[in-house]
């Protein structure tokens, strides 16, 4: 299965500074480079997953392919302990 990683804020600076912390401090590995988005597709995107309306719409998104390391014998990661 393959996993995304939706990012939006209010200008491209902060998009780059997120997509940086989750490689950084999230430990996440991007499947590829991250590509750039239409603002109103990542917020039509985000309503459609979440199912909810937004507070507010964002003027710069990036959409990215995510790599999960694989889990170790025995362990499915449905625990969160």
């Amino acid at each position: 299965m393959k996993s995304f990683a939706l990012v939006r804020a209010d200008d491209s600076d902060k998009v780059k500074i997120a997509l940086h912390d989750l490689e950084r401090y999230g430990h996440i590995q991007f499947s590829a480079t991250p590509k750039c988005i239409e603002p109103n597709y990542a917020d039509e995107l985000l309503v459609s997953v979440m199912g909810v309306s937004l507070k507010s719409k964002c003027n710069s998104a990036a959409l990215v392919e995510v790599n999960y390391p694989a889990l170790p014998d025995g362990e499915d990661g449905a625990s969160f302990e």
